[in-house]
């Protein structure tokens, strides 16, 4: 079992807006404002890895492993902001630069030219990262929860485990036995300890792992953006019940217990 901190702060009604507009079939024209949260995490990409491998020559890269800031170029014409994640590795996007993203479910991304690896998450990976969001993630924002002090940390964590959601090449069939084949020092995905007294990120990989198996797969509404030219995101959508809250001007905070 895990408890957690859940504060939804007033600040982030901001969000609230094009929230609602975001379902499946509809676009999104943002700018990417800022890299958020996160850090450079040395890690290692190899399509050709079983998720028990580790060939021993894998070559490591320092991958931006940040939160995603927007702003949204749409009507109303205030400036809005939320936060995305990164699901695929191949592709980047650049501050200060325009998209068009097309919005699709969750499971439909990450998509890839000519069906190449990993192409789409699918059903099951998607549940995972459902749960991932629900536990770790502010629905009003997008982003992680944690103090100014563990953010960085937190949403390093955060993203790593995305791309092991995303991209590893599991061999089992259900969200429930994935979890059993995470690894970061084995697979297709794979990151170098960084050398540090206490690896602060390695801490949070090992509790966001516990967490996809601690209970029941919680659900979280997300949403997918993909764009021919630029990196695949995943985006959390609040619930109308939260966006209700932060309208009346209510703070919420408590503590969750999973069994």
């Amino acid at each position: 079992m895990k408890t957690r901190n859940v504060v939804i702060a007033l600040s982030a009604l901001c969000c609230s807006s094009p929230l609602l507009a975001d379902l499946a079939g509809t676009a999104e024209d943002v700018t990417l404002a800022n890299y958020g949260a996160g850090s450079y995490q040395s890690v290692a990409v190899k399509g050709s890895n079983s998720w028990n491998v580790a060939t021993g020559n894998e070559n490591f890269y320092n991958l931006r492993a940040f939160e995603h800031e927007w702003a949204w170029n749409g009507s109303p014409s205030e400036s809005t902001s939320y936060i995305t994640h990164c699901v695929e590795i191949y592709q980047s996007v650049s501050v200060g630069s325009n998209y068009m993203f097309e919005v699709v479910p969750v499971q439909d991304v990450p998509e890839r030219p000519n069906s190449g690896w990993p192409g789409n998450m699918g059903d099951e990976r998607a549940r995972l990262m459902r749960d991932l969001y629900a536990d770790w993630a502010n629905p009003a924002t997008g982003g992680v929860y944690g103090s100014a002090g563990d953010r960085d940390a937190i949403a390093s964590a955060f993203q790593l485990m995305i791309w092991e959601i995303t991209h590893e090449n599991f061999s089992a069939e259900t969200a429930e036995n994935m979890v059993d084949q995470i690894s970061f020092d084995l697979g297709a995905i794979q990151r170098q300890f960084d050398g540090g007294i206490e690896d602060t990120v390695g801490f949070y990989l090992t509790e966001m792992t516990t967490t996809l198996s601690d209970g029941p797969l919680q659900y979280a509404d997300l949403v997918g953006w993909t764009e021919d030219s630029a990196q695949d995101q995943s985006r959390y959508v609040p619930a109308p019940g939260v966006l209700m809250a932060l309208a009346s001007g209510l703070m919420m905070t408590g503590r969750r217990r999973r069994d």
